[in-house]
């Protein structure tokens, strides 16, 4: 577009709208002033010139392609570097103080011959409000530092300029304090592109020039760059969640049949290597039990003991134990351990995993002193500081860094482990209760079955005595019953006595109709009193004698005729038995129930038979 003002000078327009304000917000750059100079080497050779939009495509599989951090940073800083021409073109990453560390650099070494690759630079450089900024506005330019600032123009008086935004320009001026920071260290013009990953800022990539003059970057380069820095900031983020992933990977299998201690012990190497820790400790309720190799004893105990008193609910690390705990009660500093991860396996912080961290000692490389302070002259404002030389910090007390991805994977194994922990406690219960139910079973059990024994032995002496019909007939029916109930509770010990397993099975030679017979004479009072007949029939092709478990099928048979009688009226009830699969070696026995009870509808037996389908 061409300006009246200026109408031979084809112009770029980048335009928003401030909705709030409810302003068009514009702004002019001269095209020609935007195009980038291709070097003489470069433009000499035929075919050389590169075309942005064409080249896109090809720049991002490079990136796309990469699996590792340093080479992808290096592969997007040099694709920059050749893209705008910059002398110096850095990657920054941010850590969880947001110093930037220089991962990557490429430098035009005629124009500066320091290197920052290395080096960081304290969160001050930086403040708030331009973090902020970074990640609303993922470009910002400087085209030349001496240059004056530009006034705004507008079409209308009636706009209150305090409301006015220009956060997502490109031309907004910078902080007095930025370029006197640039103009330290001999800085024209800079560059920066966002690098977003998971919501916050993770890192920069930082262009410098150091030129006579300005330095304009193209609207379709602009465009490129911006596109570049998100293609980028996905791949860190697949990165991420790559080794997430890798990190993670046996916390997907499922728990062992073993207690939490055991499970613990078993993938105690993985979990180590996980959080790249140097031990720790399992504790459970009273109870702790170490993981990897145990050393500082006394360190150890005292963190422990700590650590119970405090019962953390969430997630807590720190890389200075010194710093962090000061309310710890320890008599001297900690000289080993100078670092810990807690993990909660409960809602009260009793149960919980430790994980313990040695101290180093570590050098750290900063761009200049970070604590060098520098005043205006007459008065009490700080200015940025003037040396960005290597400046080493030896730092003591202090342990590695929890990650970000460890902190996040122990929130995940807290989760895992604190279930697991929750199930094998309410599993205990209940085999807890099961165990004291069946003691309380086989006491009862005993004490009912003596004095039926009793019962028996003074009833078999009675018959041995001389009685008339109708005594002896009372008597034989309370022998029968007795004995009767003798089998109920020698049932119900032995399967008590299983414990869960399948019962063991006795082999006896059993006469069926006898068993028949002993179990209906049982009945005869009840069925007198409801005047019922019971019929037993049994068709000739039937086997008098099978192997079985005698005492089972008396207990079957007689809980079988219980539910007859109690459900039938008045008028008969068949027992019946025939062979259903007849056979020289071998023969199936099918034993039969008729009566005129109402029996089950539909609906009751779809409300009884799952109860038999539930897990013990």
């Amino acid at each position: 577009m061409m300006l009246e003002s200026t109408p031979d000078v084809p112009m770029y327009c980048a335009l928003h709208f401030h909705e709030d304000a409810g302003l068009f917000i514009f702004e002019f750059e001269a095209k020609n002033d935007l195009l980038t100079d291709i070097p003489p080497e470069i433009s000499s050779l035929p075919g050389e010139s590169v075309n942005v939009i064409d080249n896109q495509a090809t720049e991002e599989e490079r990136i796309v392609s990469t699996t590792k951090y340093r080479s992808l940073l290096d592969i997007a800083v040099g694709l920059v570097f050749d893209l705008t021409g910059f002398h110096r073109v850095m990657a920054y990453q941010f850590d969880e103080d947001d110093a930037g560390l220089v991962r990557a650099e490429y430098i035009d070494e005629r124009a500066s011959l320091d290197l920052y690759r290395g080096l960081k630079f304290p969160n001050t450089d930086i403040p708030i409000q331009a973090r902020q900024l970074y990640k609303l506005n993922k470009i910002r330019l400087l085209y030349d530092r001496t240059q004056n600032t530009a006034r705004l123009m507008s079409s209308s008086k009636k706009y209150d300029p305090k409301c006015l935004n220009l956060s997502s320009t490109y031309l907004r001026a910078m902080s007095p304090v930025h370029i006197k920071y640039l103009a330290n260290m001999g800085v024209r013009a800079s560059f920066s592109i966002s690098l977003i990953v998971e919501g916050r800022l993770w890192g920069l990539i930082s262009c410098h020039d150091y030129g006579m003059e300005g330095k304009r970057v193209s609207f379709p380069m602009r465009e490129l760059c911006r596109s570049l820095g998100d293609c980028t900031s996905n791949n860190i983020e697949k990165l991420i969640y790559l080794s997430r992933i890798q990190a993670r990977r046996h916390l997907g299998i499922a728990p062992p049949k073993v207690s939490p201690s055991q499970y613990v012990a078993a993938s105690s190497r993985d979990l180590l290597h996980m959080f790249e820790a140097d031990f720790g400790f399992l504790a459970i309720k009273d109870e702790a039990r170490t993981i990897g190799r145990l050393f500082a004893y006394n360190e150890s105990i005292s963190l422990l003991q700590y650590i119970r008193k405090k019962s953390h609910t969430s997630v807590f690390c720190t890389q200075n134990i010194s710093a962090d705990c000061k309310d710890i009660m320890f008599p001297s500093r900690f000289i080993l351990i100078s670092g810990f991860l807690v993990i909660p396996l409960a809602l009260s912080g009793s149960d919980f995993l430790v994980f313990f961290r040695k101290g180093q000692l570590k050098e750290v490389k900063w761009a200049g002193n970070p604590n060098e302070k520098i005043y205006k002259p007459g008065t009490s404002y700080l200015e940025p500081r003037a040396s960005f030389k290597r400046w080493s910090e030896h730092v003591v007390g202090t342990s590695r860094e929890w990650t970000r991805e460890q902190v996040e994977s122990a929130g995940v194994l807290s989760a895992l482990y604190g279930r697991f922990i929750e199930v094998w406690r309410q599993k205990e219960a209940i085999v807890q209760q099961n165990r004291m139910t069946r003691l309380l079973i086989r006491q009862a059990g005993a004490e009912v079955r003596n004095p039926l024994n009793a019962i028996i032995g003074y009833l078999e002496i009675a018959l041995e005595e001389v009685l008339n019909n109708q005594a002896r007939q009372h008597l034989e029916k309370s022998l029968g019953a007795s004995r009767s109930l003798i089998f109920v509770v020698n049932d119900l010990l032995s399967l008590t006595e299983a414990e869960g397993k399948d019962p063991e099975m006795s082999h006896d030679n059993v006469i069926l109709s006898e068993i028949m017979n002993d179990v209906i004479k049982d009945f005869e009072d009840e069925c007198q009193k409801k005047s019922l007949h019971i019929k037993f029939e049994a068709s000739t092709d039937v086997p008098p004698m099978v192997k079985c478990d005698g005492l089972r099928l008396r207990q079957t048979i007689s809980n079988l005729l219980s539910n007859s009688v109690k459900h039938s009226t008045a008028g008969n009830v068949f027992v019946g038995l025939k062979n259903v699969e007849p056979d020289e070696d071998k023969a199936r026995v099918e034993m039969f129930f008729t009566d005129n009870g109402s029996g089950f509808t539909e609906f009751e037996l779809d409300g009884i038979i799952p109860r038999f389908r539930e897990n013990p």
